[in-house]
């Protein structure tokens, strides 16, 4: 927030000439999307302080280098490679400018394959007996 600007307990409108708080509560979850091992997308949910004034787009940006704009949370960032682990931080823009980043999310690793389920095991079984007659050489 630029010097000398305060935030107070004034109605909404009064507060339209500041740049938005920091985003809290910054969390990543897996999209769901059914894809297989969620083909590197994750959903970024955060929220704004309750005395910030109102932000009309957000940033996320991920430790990876990807980044994703949107006008609410959650925000899907896309692009990561199922082996990262990414944190990430969100920005809040309105009219008078962009708010710091907000602290960084854990680490997510919810993009990795999924361990195996199934064992394979060799399995043997003894050949059939006969069931027809040995016919005797003639």
């Amino acid at each position: 927030m630029a010097s000398g600007k305060r935030i107070g307990k004034k109605s909404q409108a009064s507060n339209d000439f500041l740049e938005p708080l920091a985003p809290t509560g910054v969390t990543g979850t897996d999209v769901g999307t059914g894809r297989a091992f969620n083909n590197g997308a994750v959903s970024v949910a955060f929220s704004l302080p309750a005395l910030s004034p109102a932000a009309t787009s957000y940033t996320v940006t991920a430790s990876t280098g990807q980044t994703a704009t949107g006008a609410s949370s959650p925000i899907i960032v896309t692009g990561i490679a199922s082996t990262a682990t990414p944190t990430f931080t969100v920005t809040a823009t309105n009219a008078a400018g962009t708010s710091g980043a907000s602290g960084a999310s854990g680490a997510f690793d919810g993009l990795a394959p999924p361990a195996a389920r199934f064992q394979t095991q060799a399995v043997r079984w003894p050949a059939p007996p006969c069931q027809g007659r040995r016919r005797k050489p003639a």
